[in-house]
């Protein structure tokens, strides 16, 4: 047995292990990550979080050691005696993440949960809070102005820098780095603030978790909405889906929005977080010779289906939150900021992930959650309680994101079309060249924002490229056809007391 917290460790103790899995690639087309246990690779796997693994005489066990308890079991008589709570769990999860022996600092996007953070870091500590902060020329991007408000008024030392689009170059980059193949755009912008950080201080707190935990996303309330909307009738579904969709001009008005109207209800929210699958709306991207090879797989739907179904929940909100919990979360955030973070040696602590804090959210009932369409309704009133601005507590959510549709378009457009058209990509067998012109066309003549899809194909190709190609070619490896293959995580920070959710780990 093999083990490591990073997979190319264990490929350079055995690089027969890199054959392919394309199960692992399915899930990254689907979802822009690759969820545990699987990996990219098909002797591989991740040990999931919380979970221990025992060997013994040549047998592996695997199992679970800790799990968020049962959703909604724990109601406050009072918003008063609520936010008390709430105000000395989180206090307390900072105040244990301010014990270092080095300089420590907030990374600061602006939002709620990174406000909150530095609020509460500014009660404990004798000395300025160091901050820091990424911003973009594009204004509808930019969120260094609500992280100035909050800096100024918790009297930090606080740091900025503008990202500019030289992001192809910092991608291929970052992808020699990157073991599987990732398509969340913003670890590039957290690898600069990682970097900026890094030239003050060698800790720092963040405020990752407080989607999850408090019902912040979007897609939460769309996908609410949509459930109360009447069904469209299973055998009519299906008879859209396989006939009237593939029909329909790729820029027909609704054609999309139908297409998820007409899955099954536990499917809806599956297909609105998904990207690209050889099995649905997207399928004609994918060449008819691996869309057979990827008949022979599960459904990356299965694994999130799974969760949905065995969520310890009554309510349909806590359900999805609790499936953001086991795979967006630890397999794209948590991975992002650890892989980001660690080639900048910075080390990040995430305290709304603390394990007592998140047990204790967890069992609110939903609606101090997600109240009258009020996403982080309790954690927005703490955010006021200690004194973070309200101008920065109840504005339109931004996120950590980059403006891609606009750099795909003018900045980054020669670069795109230089890797994603030439025939080096276009013959390693995925997909169908007339397919993928057409999706970069459609984008480019603003037809439709089709940058998350293209920052899907981009990321995997440059994985091929500077990470699997490398690795073939540092071990003397001959080329794979991708149709003749079948087809790491994050290191777990300490503490006293078992600090936060826990991670994945690699294993063979």
């Amino acid at each position: 047995m093999l083990f490591g917290s990073e997979i190319k460790s264990i490929l350079a103790a055995a690089p027969e292990l890199n054959p392919v899995d394309q199960q692992g690639l399915l899930s990254y087309f689907c979802y822009g990550y690759i969820p545990d246990p699987l990996t990219a690779f098909e002797k591989i796997r991740k040990l999931p979080p919380g979970h221990i693994l025992e060997y013994s005489r040549g047998e592996i066990q695997v199992r679970a050691y800790w799990d968020l308890p049962a959703f909604g079991t724990h109601a406050p008589k009072s918003e008063e005696e609520c936010l008390e709570q709430l105000e000395h769990h989180l206090a307390e999860a900072v105040r244990i993440r301010l014990i270092s022996d080095v300089p420590l600092g907030a990374l600061l996007s602006g939002g709620v949960d990174s406000s909150t953070v530095v609020a509460l870091m500014a009660r404990f500590s004798s000395s300025p809070v160091k901050t820091f902060t990424i911003g973009f020329a594009h204004k509808e991007f930019d969120e260094t102005v609500y992280a100035r408000e909050v800096a100024q008024k918790f009297g930090t030392e606080h740091h900025e820098l503008i990202v500019e689009p030289n992001f192809l170059e910092t991608l291929d980059q970052l992808t020699h780095h990157m073991e599987e193949p990732f398509a969340d755009s913003s670890m590039v912008p957290t690898y600069h603030v990682s970097r900026l950080a890094r030239q003050h201080v060698t800790v720092a707190l963040a405020g990752d978790g407080g989607d999850e935990l408090f019902a912040g996303y979007d897609r939460y309330t769309i996908n609410l909405n949509r459930r109360r909307r009447n069904p469209m009738p299973r055998w009519a579904g299906d008879i859209y889906r396989n006939r009237v969709f593939p029909a329909l001009p790729s820029g027909t008005r609704g054609r999309r929005f139908m297409y998820t109207m007409s899955l099954p209800e536990e499917d809806r929210y599956l297909d609105e977080i998904s990207f690209l699958s050889p099995d649905g709306r997207e399928k004609s991207l994918f060449s008819k010779e691996y869309a057979a090879v990827a008949a022979r797989y599960p459904s990356p739907y299965q694994l999130f289906r799974d969760y949905l179904k065995n969520a310890p929940a009554e309510d349909a909100l806590s359900r999805l939150q609790y499936l953001d919990a086991k795979t967006y979360l630890p397999a794209d955030v948590l991975t992002k900021v650890d892989r980001m973070s660690m080639l900048t040696s910075l080390e990040v602590r995430a305290p709304i992930l603390d394990h007592v804090f998140a047990e204790w959210v967890t069992q609110l009932p939903p609606d101090w959650k997600l109240r009258d369409g009020q996403k982080k309704y309790i954690l927005k009133k703490l955010a006021e309680r200690v004194g973070v601005p309200r101008k920065v507590i109840y504005r339109p959510k931004k996120g950590f994101g980059v403006p891609l549709v606009h750099w795909l378009r003018n900045e980054l457009k020669e670069s795109l079309l230089s890797v994603l058209l030439e025939p080096k990509t276009l013959q390693r067998g995925y997909f169908d060249p007339p397919a993928v012109r057409l999706l970069v066309d459609e984008h480019l003549r603003g037809r439709r924002d089709r940058s998350r899809d293209l920052w899907n194909l981009l990321a995997f190709e440059l994985w091929n490229r500077n990470f699997l190609d490398q690795q073939r070619s540092e071990n003397h490896l001959a080329p794979q056809t991708p149709l003749a293959v079948v087809s790491g995580s994050p290191k777990t920070e300490k503490r006293s007391e078992d600090l936060d959710v826990p991670r994945a780990s690699s294993i063979q």
